[in-house]
C-alpha cells in the first residue's frame, strides 16, 4: 500500500502496527520516502483500458518487503 500523509500520521500508524506485531496479530514491513511513482501499462494504443501501477520512486514496496523479512528472521 502507497500512503500519501503527514509524517505525525505515518509515526501513529508505524506505533498501532509494532503493537499489533507485538502482539502476534500481524507481521509488517515499511519503507517511508517522499517521492512516488506511477507506470501506466497499456496493452493496446487502440483501447482504453490499461492499468496503472503505483510504488514509491527509491524502492518501496521491494524495501518494505526487506524489513518485513528481516522482522520474520
Amino acid at each position: 500500500m502507497v500512503l500519501v500523509c503527514s509524517i505525525d500520521l505515518a509515526d501513529a500508524i508505524e506505533q498501532r502496527l509494532t503493537a499489533a506485531a507485538a502482539s502476534g496479530v500481524t507481521r509488517y514491513g515499511t519503507y517511508r520516502q517522499n517521492s512516488a511513482m506511477m507506470t501506466c501499462f497499456t496493452p493496446s494504443p487502440t483501447k482504453s483500458s490499461h492499468v496503472h501501477f503505483v510504488d514509491g520512486a527509491n524502492g518501496g514496496y521491494t524495501l518494505a518487503a526487506r524489513a518485513l523479512k528481516t522482522a520474520m528472521m
